[in-house]
C-alpha cells in the first residue's frame, strides 16, 4: 500500500522479474519488519556470539526504523484530520 492507503502494484515488466509483476509493492514498513523478524531469527540460530549480536544490532536498527515509520504515519494522520 502507499501513503494514501491504495494498493501498489507493480507493473513495468523490466523493473521487475515476471513472477512479481502484478503483485503488490511492499511498503517500507513492511520490509523494516520483515527484515528486523529475519534478523531476530538468524541471531537466534547464529553459530557464535558475535555473528548474534551482529544479527540483534540490525535486528534494533530495523526496530526503531518501524517506530519511525508508525511515528510518521501517526503525524501525518493526525495532520490529515486537521484538514477541513
Amino acid at each position: 500500500m502507499d501513503a494514501h492507503g491504495a494498493s501498489v502494484e507493480l507493473e513495468d515488466a523490466e523493473a521487475a522479474p515476471a513472477a512479481f509483476v502484478g503483485t503488490p509493492a511492499e511498503t517500507d514498513l513492511q520490509f523494516y519488519s520483515r527484515r528486523g523478524l529475519e534478523e531476530s531469527r538468524s541471531a537466534k540460530r547464529a553459530a557464535c556470539p558475535r555473528a548474534a549480536a551482529a544479527h540483534r544490532y540490525l535486528a534494533a536498527s530495523y526496530s526503531s526504523l518501524v517506530k519511525r515509520e508508525m511515528e510518521t504515519a501517526a503525524a501525518l494522520d493526525s495532520l490529515a484530520r486537521l484538514i477541513p
